[in-house]
């Protein structure tokens, strides 16, 4: 789905002469995977974060650490 709503958005940067539509649609998708990953590691990253900082919160209210 949101691959389709990409390739929908930039369906006007199409250009013939660059080579066939097959091949610019799979760059669509190419680009979609690699934006799917590159937000899931943001999120791991956040996730991680925020786990860490929960583990702080005896020692913060305890004055230990």
């Amino acid at each position: 789905q949101e691959t389709f709503l990409a390739a929908a958005r930039s369906a006007r940067g199409y250009e013939s002469r660059r080579g066939s539509l097959w091949f610019w649609l799979w760059g669509v998708a190419r680009n979609q995977v690699a934006q799917h990953y590159r937000k899931q590691k943001r999120l791991e990253t956040l996730i991680r974060a925020k786990q860490w900082w929960a583990s702080l919160d005896g020692r913060r209210s305890t004055g230990v650490g």
